[in-house]
């Protein structure tokens, strides 16, 4: 039910999904397990993941409402903002990022 929901949202993409799976025999066969790894580091330029997954949905729900800045928040060296600067930038939209704290 929630994934028919989801992909009836409008979504502008970011990145190259779905990521590959990789198994990992040289490190399962010896623990006796089989492993696989999601390659979400293959997705693009944005460094793939659940913030970028997010992002699509966020840009295209903003320009839909006819926004031209987008506004996050985060500490000084956090991966979320600057994803969000450059899903912001791509899309033309202008972009403040609020840090928190010091490095």
């Amino acid at each position: 039910m929630l994934v028919r929901f989801v992909a009836g949202l409008p979504r502008i993409p970011l990145d190259t999904f779905p990521t590959p799976l990789v198994r990992l025999e040289r490190l399962g066969e010896p623990l006796g397990v089989e492993l696989w790894m999601k390659r979400d580091d293959c997705s693009g330029v944005a460094l793939g993941g659940n913030k970028t997954r997010k992002l699509e949905f966020i840009r295209a729900d903003a320009l839909a409402r006819g926004c031209s800045t987008l506004v996050t928040i985060g500490p000084l060296t956090s991966n979320h903002t600057m994803r969000t600067a450059t899903a912001a930038r791509w899309a033309g939209f202008d972009i403040h990022c609020v840090t928190i704290g010091t490095i």
